[in-house]
């Protein structure tokens, strides 16, 4: 169907801002939006949707542009592994 109308398709991945504020849900939104690149096999866009309410959840780790660029992940699994909230019982 897309090539009969010359249709160009791609793909708009939804992820809520609050995600940012946990690392923990940060990365596995990271890879639900890699694997649904991975199985669509399309262009895809991820974008943080409701950032006007981010200041409502507390303060981010890091600045916005490092959860835009997502360049290294070393850096919030040191946040993750330092903070008291996110460590999970052995």
């Amino acid at each position: 169907m897309a090539n009969k109308w010359d249709y160009r398709l791609s793909v708009v991945h939804l992820v809520d801002s609050h995600l940012c504020t946990d690392p923990s849900k940060y990365i596995a939104a990271l890879l639900l939006s890699l694997s649904t690149m991975l199985h669509l096999e399309m262009p895809h866009i991820n974008v943080l949707s409701k950032i006007d309410l981010l200041e409502q959840y507390g303060e981010l780790a890091f600045n916005l542009d490092f959860y835009t660029d997502v360049l290294d992940l070393n850096y919030l699994m040191q946040v993750r592994l330092t903070t008291p909230s996110a460590r999970t019982p052995c």
